[in-house]
């Protein structure tokens, strides 16, 4: 018999910013792995992607000589087991979800 995993261990990304005192969007103010319950993390998910569901249902077909194909987003999970987009983030940000959604 299988175990269900109950929970998974998130390892919050520092801010370039927490160095300077301030806290920056990746920062949680937590030094260490936090807990988090896969049930929360799980509901959470499935809100996030029917807001998202109803954000991008009206965008148009963009006609030639272009067309959008992809759309990529990245969410940040915080403490709380909340899900936020993550916005300014460079070429080899590491950690959070990714959500590539394309026609």
């Amino acid at each position: 018999m299988t175990q269900k995993l109950q929970e998974l261990l998130i390892v919050p990304s520092p801010s370039p910013k927490d160095s300077l005192g301030s806290k920056g969007i990746l920062s949680t103010g937590v030094a260490g792995p936090i807990k988090l319950r896969v049930e929360t993390l799980k509901d959470n998910l499935a809100g996030f992607i029917v807001a998202l569901n109803e954000l991008i249902a009206n965008i148009p077909n963009i006609n030639e000589p272009f067309k959008l194909e992809e759309i990529q987003l990245v969410l940040e999970v915080n403490a709380e087991g909340s899900l936020q987009l993550v916005g300014g983030v460079k070429v080899g940000a590491s950690g959070g979800i990714t959500l590539k959604l394309t026609r």
